[in-house]
């Protein structure tokens, strides 16, 4: 379990180079992403396993503030999905963010480069001691991140390839991460 919790933390964790104030620019409003997950060994020669995972990714306050939903598939048939939100929140007029897991599972900072909040590369500390780095990419058709889990748990290297989808479709999958009615 504490596989998928790491995988949701860090998928979490994917959002955000340059110095001094930028121009970030960013419509207020959400994109929804769904696609796969893949863990690897940190050398990425062996696979250790893959998922499947849906994003609501929130933008406000005019790119000053994302909020990121995170849904993992369930560990095993009649588990509830693994979910966690992330909040990042922009140091003045900075491209630096600040990333917070709301349970209080992670915490560390994100730098997008560009003004568009669309490339990024990120670090993050979770509270079990383990580190986050990596570097993320929205693009046309989705989003991609890869990121390097290390410190005192499994070391892994994660790879996530999400496809833009529709609210509508966002939902379905949401429904479809979910155990079947009475698995639980």
């Amino acid at each position: 379990m504490n596989f998928f919790k790491t995988a949701v933390l860090t998928l979490a964790a994917g959002l955000a180079a340059c110095s001094g104030e930028a121009a970030l620019k960013a419509a207020d409003g959400a994109a929804y992403y769904y696609g796969k997950i893949y863990f690897y060994s940190p050398d990425g020669k062996m696979p250790y396993n893959s998922g499947e995972a849906a994003l609501k990714r929130e933008i406000s306050e005019g790119g000053g503030l994302i909020t990121e939903t995170a849904t993992l598939a369930a560990a095993a048939p009649g588990m509830s999905p693994a979910a966690g939100v992330t909040r990042f929140m922009r140091r003045g007029k900075t491209p630096s963010f600040d990333v917070t897991a709301m349970d209080g599972s992670f915490s560390g900072s994100l730098i997008f480069k560009g003004p568009g909040l669309d490339s990024w590369s990120f670090e993050t500390i979770l509270r079990s001691g383990e580190k986050t780095t990596g570097t993320g990419e929205i693009y046309e058709g989705g989003l991609r991140t890869s990121k390097l889990v290390s410190g005192p748990g499994r070391p892994m290297l994660v790879k996530e390839d999400l496809k833009k989808i529709t609210v509508e479709e966002y939902g379905l999958r949401l429904r479809e991460l979910a155990p079947a009615a009475g698995a639980e």
